[in-house]
């Protein structure tokens, strides 16, 4: 009797963990398709099928994709309900690191601009509150000159824009041995992953070295250095000890840059000092 009971007992614990990884699963699907549709209206097509997999807090796997490329690949990532912070780094196929999103929030976007390339992402799940939760991981492609969808919501209705965006603005031109002081504030461009930026350009030389530094009493700084028309991105969170950041430059490509003052957090604001100083 006792070993049925424990064999009873145990199927339902079977069926009850499959019924919990099948909500799951169920979850994590229902927010792809969603965001799916999201991303048709910013004129982005699914360029991978659906990847998915579970994690406990604190665990980490890698993940490879075959983007298409010639355009935006954008890969997002979601986890279900008992997730709260995931967060992916993006490696291109030399295993740089390309992008990553680190934000406190459970639906990460990475992207990088070019060919057709094979890409792996590293899935950190940060925040769970159960033994597991799973994810899902899916790449867009925005072709070269792909618009929005005139029947959907333009993607910067709200306000929110990305950092390429900032390439068509008038921005002030940086050079060597300048000093910014400047302010983030609710009156700065908001990014669509609702942190606050200012950009600035930069003209290169073609393998011109520079060395650019973002400090802030008040938050944890994230500087990126862009290259609107080209593959070129590098950032920073931390280098410059504390929550300053610090990136050494090599421009490849003579051309105008983006220099990027922002910040982890979302929403925050306060005093920032943006210095460009030569290269070694």
């Amino acid at each position: 009797m006792l070993r049925r009971l424990s064999c009873a007992a145990l199927a339902l614990w079977f069926a009850s963990s499959a019924s919990a990884e099948d909500q799951s699963s169920q979850q994590v699907a229902h927010l792809m398709d969603q965001a799916a549709q999201s991303y048709a209206g910013k004129g982005y097509r699914p360029d991978s099928p659906v990847r998915s997999g579970a994690l406990g807090e604190g665990a980490s796997e890698r993940v490879t994709f075959h983007v298409s490329g010639g355009g935006i690949s954008s890969i997002v990532g979601l986890c279900d309900t008992s997730c709260s912070n995931l967060d992916l780094v993006l490696y291109d196929a030399a295993g740089n690191v390309v992008d990553k999103d680190v934000l406190s929030d459970d639906a990460p976007i990475v992207s990088r601009t070019g060919a057709a390339n094979n890409l792996t992402v590293e899935v950190q799940m940060v925040k769970c509150a159960m033994s597991s939760c799973r994810y899902g991981l899916r790449a867009f492609l925005k072709p070269a000159g792909a618009t929005a969808s005139a029947s959907s919501t333009p993607a910067n209705s709200s306000g929110k824009v990305e950092l390429s965006d900032l390439a068509s603005r008038s921005l002030r031109i940086l050079h060597i041995g300048d000093e910014v002081t400047g302010t983030l504030s609710p009156a700065s461009i908001l990014r669509t992953d609702d942190t606050y930026m200012d950009g600035y350009f930069y003209d290169a030389r073609a393998g011109e070295q520079i060395t650019a530094t973002l400090r802030s009493p008040d938050f944890d700084s994230w500087l990126t250095v862009d290259q609107p028309e080209g593959e070129f991105r590098k950032w920073d969170d931390d280098s410059a000890g504390g929550s300053n950041s610090r990136l050494n430059i090599t421009f490849p490509d003579a051309g105008r840059y983006l220099i990027v003052a922002g910040t982890v957090g979302k929403h925050t604001t306060g005093s920032y000092t943006l210095t460009i100083t030569k290269g070694n």
